[in-house]
């Protein structure tokens, strides 16, 4: 009986671990979203210098177009 108990106590510190992990996980995502790396930043300068789009170019890179105007607007450097 004790063993069972202190087995469930266990578990349940461990779940409650996890949960708080899971939170301060998803709090940090929104405070810390996505960065952008200096490779995506040379490569979308690349792509516009050769005449690509804003469109064209987020949708060879999967970033949004206000990013890629971001990024050409030097607000990535």
């Amino acid at each position: 009986n004790r063993l069972i108990k202190r087995f469930e106590d266990e578990k349940s510190n461990e779940i409650q671990e996890l949960k708080n992990e899971i939170k301060d996980l998803k709090s940090r995502a929104l405070v810390n979203p996505k960065k952008i790396t200096d490779k995506q930043v040379n490569e979308v300068k690349e792509l516009r210098a050769l005449g690509l789009s804003y469109r064209k170019i987020a949708e060879r890179t999967s970033l949004g177009t206000t990013t890629i105007c971001r990024i050409i607007n030097g607000e990535y450097e």
